[in-house]
């Protein structure tokens, strides 16, 4: 531990709600810790759409910094 999962794919793929979903399913029938992080630097839009998903899906999600790169984003997620 900890285990990272990446999800990729073309924009508009349904990456993000696919996520949420992930991590619901981790810490209600799991009974995981989830910690989800956006990296997608370029679209803002996407990171506040997984912090609002979190919300909704009682999941901890990353606090968004501005500035920072996507590999910085990842170290402090780990």
């Amino acid at each position: 531990p900890p285990v990272a999962i990446m999800m990729v794919g073309l924009q508009g793929a349904g990456k993000t709600t696919t996520t949420a979903k992930i991590a619901y399913r981790l810490t209600n029938r799991d009974k995981k810790k989830v910690l989800m992080a956006s990296l997608d630097t370029r679209r803002p839009a996407a990171q506040e759409q997984l912090r609002v998903l979190g919300e909704q899906t009682k999941a901890e999600t990353l606090p968004i910094v501005a500035g920072q790169t996507p590999t910085q984003i990842a170290k402090r997620a780990m």
